[in-house]
């Protein structure tokens, strides 16, 4: 009987979310990069070794303009789908880098070309106490022509303990976003906002809001790689064997 309730209550550890282990370690914005293609954030303290990183850029110019490279912490990465932009001349992208390799105060967001005036890079670094990160689903973008509650694309998630980072370039100022949103930034150039919804199980994007006006939204997820989060997925069965393997 002892046993018996030992493995119920190990099935029930099993299958809960993992611990809440993700934190937003800090979020710099420089909302006066020049007309040029590179534009550098300042991030103090230093970027911490192992933690996550999340670079996205804003214009507001007549043609699309989106993050051609990133340096500084190590091998960056652009998803092609981190990415939109409105006909209203409202652009915005990202790139990641899933652990950064080394500690620097400086990254440097470079655009495919010079937008034409002056444009905004923020940089957010995130940590977990669990195991490494990985991308969870696929990075998305919309836009759209007119809205007061502009919601980021949904993402399908496959792992437990993720977040989810989030950004609206919209045609006026992003005054709040909705919960379970928070850790919103909004850009003093363009009145952008970026915003995350930490230890989640759910893929729902962002709620940013304005005054009715266009947009462009883009959301990203990350989990990270611990067995909770791999247990997440598993069903009955699997569950079973890894309590006791004399049922595989």
């Amino acid at each position: 009987m002892r046993k018996l309730g030992l493995t119920f209550g190990l099935l029930l550890a099993l299958g809960k979310p993992s611990a809440a282990t993700w934190s937003m370690i800090q979020d710099p914005v420089n909302a006066a990069c020049a007309n040029a293609t590179t534009c550098t954030v300042t991030m103090s303290p230093a970027v911490t070794v192992g933690d996550v990183l999340v670079a996205v850029a804003v214009n507001s110019a007549t043609s699309d303009f989106l993050v051609a490279g990133t340096s500084g912490s190590g091998t960056w990465v652009i998803p092609s789908g981190c990415h939109a932009f409105q006909a209203a001349s409202i652009g915005i992208s990202c790139a990641y880098i899933l652990s950064a390799t080394t500690s620097t105060n400086s990254i440097v967001v470079t655009l495919n070309a010079a937008p034409g005036a002056t444009w905004t890079a923020e940089v957010r670094q995130y940590h977990t106490t669990v195991g490494s990160a990985a991308l969870d689903g696929t990075p998305a973008g919309s836009t759209s022509a007119s809205c007061s509650a502009c919601a980021t694309p949904n993402l399908t998630l496959s792992l437990a303990a993720d977040f989810l980072a989030a950004g609206a370039s919209v045609g006026n100022t992003v005054n709040t976003v909705s919960s379970p949103y928070g850790n919103l930034v909004v850009d003093s150039n363009f009145g952008s906002g970026v915003a995350d919804h930490l230890n989640t199980n759910s893929g729902t994007g962002g709620t940013f809001n304005q005054t009715a006006g266009a947009a462009s939204m883009i959301t990203i997820g990350f989990s990270e790689g611990s067995a909770g989060a791999a247990s997440a997925g598993m069903n009955k069965r699997q569950k079973y064997e890894l309590i006791d393997p004399r049922r595989r």
